[in-house]
């Protein structure tokens, strides 16, 4: 026996007295009862025609042998609230939703429930947090490691895109293989760019003394604001999309999907190089099968986007950042590497070459078999091969960290004052060795290299403080690789041979833009 609400349901009835209604038929313009299910339970109300002064709302249970509906709990009525003894004459019988069973939105946006609240199945969290003290060494938190996931982690899914950023189709969660219908997926580039559609989600911090707690919704709540990767050019969006693989080129002269071999310059001027050439309309693309492209700059990867048309850029440092936030809400740790392996860090690069077989570098979808999942220390593993054969994987993002640098846009350290960081969510203003239309968020950003130690008070990042004192087990356990000289541009996630250094909230800015080579690679995001 199920409890059922159907729209429309009314039908006509003489029946008098207080027992069981047999049911007339239905109403013109309604349906009748049989849509409530033989068996099941409904709300009702009885309102008298004939005596108007009688009526009835309470539950009952409709059989569909004899048509008829039982009156078991009388919820309000004429009579007291007790059984109506109803009158000769006709009556009309149907479905209602009772005032004082119905759950709504307050003023407040908040539901709140008239009575206990029993759940059959699963709850999802809709917030999350993460307490972390920095006076002590453990890259755990407070209470130590365990695993929360909220509503938000559970709508990460990945999914094709099509060129004007809708989604083309959803991938089955367990394998992407197929279609989250069960169909045959294509990966390749033919049906779009295969990303990681991430949700809008809310945050808050809450500092104290040594320890900050870091709080994600899936709702708007008081004290809570947007997390600025959701404002996009201005714009409040409802998803983000990630590329879930390293970017690899569409190279439109040839008509096919590239990748940077292992070479560290592939600038189409160079005359060396797979010869990328942006200005004539190569693209950024996120496809099964294809190694990474390596040895170009933060501006030709920036322009390779564009290129895909509007809306579409390379990875920006706000949607890195809410990555790492889901990562450390969802596993209460710092520790990536201790949680979602080493990845494709263990190998080694030798000069730059034609070959692709001397680079370390994993193909795109060797972690397809994880689908939305992520790894572990076992599946995670990592290994000197080249060309690589190791990867990690977070919530369907392959090599989050590992296997290549990936150039975060909309970031830029130590432009006009040493320890500046600028950032923008906007599009327009992704450029290098400036901070126009860009937020000032700290002046106190380390110069100098090391593991991280402590992270800055800035509301929405995880920006270093110290670089000091802190280990690859420690604290943040992640390397920031950093620098004194001004115009620094930022990569994120280290690459191939970075062994212990790398991980989810490991970042350089020594670099300056005119940098490229054979470990600095690019990621795709709308």
């Amino acid at each position: 026996m199920a409890l059922v609400i159907a729209d429309r349901v009314k039908e006509t009835s003489v029946t008098t007295g207080t027992g069981t209604v047999t049911l007339g038929g239905a109403v013109d313009g309604f349906q009748s009862f049989a849509a409530i299910g033989d068996g099941n339970e409904c709300y009702y109300t009885i309102v008298g025609t004939a005596v108007d002064t009688e009526w009835e709302i309470g539950i009952g249970v409709y059989t569909a042998s004899g048509t008829t509906l039982s009156r078991n709990t009388v919820l309000q009525s004429s009579n007291a609230d007790s059984l109506v003894s109803f009158s000769a004459g006709n009556k009309e019988v149907f479905v209602t939703y009772p005032a004082d069973k119905a759950v709504l939105l307050n003023s407040d946006d908040n539901v709140v429930l008239p009575g206990n609240l029993t759940v059959l199945g699963d709850i999802t969290n809709i917030t999350g947090s993460f307490a972390w003290d920095s006076g002590t060494s453990t890259p755990n938190a407070v209470g130590g490691r365990k695993q929360i996931i909220t509503s938000i982690h559970d709508r990460i899914r990945g999914c094709v895109v099509n060129v004007d950023g809708t989604v083309n189709y959803y991938l089955n969660p367990n394998d992407w293989t197929q279609k989250a219908d069960g169909t045959s997926s294509d990966l390749t580039g033919t049906d779009g760019d295969v990303m990681v559609e991430i949700p809008k989600f809310y945050f808050r911090n809450i500092y104290a003394t040594t320890t900050a707690t870091r709080q994600i919704s899936a709702v708007t709540q008081s004290g809570f604001v947007i997390h600025p990767a959701f404002i996009k050019d201005t714009q409040e969006v409802d998803y983000r999309y990630m590329g879930a693989y390293d970017a690899c080129v569409y190279d439109v002269s040839a008509s096919a999907y590239i990748s940077g071999l292992n070479y560290d310059n592939n600038d189409g001027g160079s005359g060396v190089g797979v010869n990328v050439t942006p200005v004539t309309g190569d693209k950024l693309a996120s496809v099964k099968g294809v190694y990474p492209m390596v040895g170009l700059t933060r501006a030709e990867f920036r322009t390779l986007s564009a290129n895909k048309g509007a809306g579409w850029r390379q990875l920006d440092y706000d949607l890195w950042s809410a990555i790492q936030l889901l990562f450390v809400v969802e596993h209460q740790s710092f520790y990536s590497q201790d949680i979602l392996g080493a990845g494709n860090t263990n190998g080694s690069y030798i000069s730059s070459s034609g070959n692709q077989t001397d680079s370390p570098h994993t193909i795109s979808g060797a972690g397809d078999s994880i689908a939305n999942g992520s790894t572990n220390t076992t599946s995670g593993a990592g290994v000197n091969a080249k060309p690589g054969t190791s990867f990690m994987k977070y919530r369907g993002i392959e090599n989050f960290y590992g296997n290549c640098w990936n150039w975060a846009d909309g970031i830029n350290v130590n432009v006009t004052v040493t320890g500046n960081v600028h950032i923008t969510n906007n599009a327009a203003f992704f450029a290098d060795n400036t901070a126009t239309g860009m937020a000032l968020v700290t002046s106190s950003f380390p110069t100098a290299t090391g593991f991280i130690r402590d992270l800055l008070p800035v509301d929405g990042y995880f920006l270093s403080s110290s670089n000091s004192g802190a280990s690859s087990s420690t604290y943040i356990t992640d390397q920031h690789l950093a620098s004194t000289g001004s115009n620094r541009v930022v990569v994120v996630g280290r690459n191939a041979n970075s062994g212990a250094n790398a991980g989810a909230f490991s970042l350089a800015s020594a670099y300056v833009s005119s940098d490229a080579g054979l470990g600095f690679g690019g990621r795709l995001a709308f």
